[in-house]
């Protein structure tokens, strides 16, 4: 089953978002890819997260301009490929 939002998430999800938490968050974006570890510890964080949906929703669908990023958004580890 798939979930789609009904509207445009915008970026009040952030707010509520376990990564944006204040203190020890794991990091979510790396320019190479992380440890099994740390993708582990990542990934943790945002499946127990209420906000997956709208994240993975708001995942830039392109990067022009930045290059290839290693990243943990909605649940999922993704490969977001830069427009250099």
């Amino acid at each position: 089953m798939q979930v789609v939002p009904d509207k445009d998430p915008g970026t009040d999800w952030l707010e509520r978002a376990l990564c944006a938490a204040e203190g020890d968050a794991p990091e979510f974006v790396w320019s190479e890819e992380p440890t099994e570890a740390e993708t582990q510890q990542a990934l943790a964080v945002c499946r127990s997260c209420d906000v997956k949906v709208e994240c993975l929703a708001d995942t830039p669908t392109e990067l022009e301009g930045y290059d290839d990023v290693f990243e943990i958004r909605g649940g999922l580890a993704l490969w977001l490929v830069g427009g250099r």
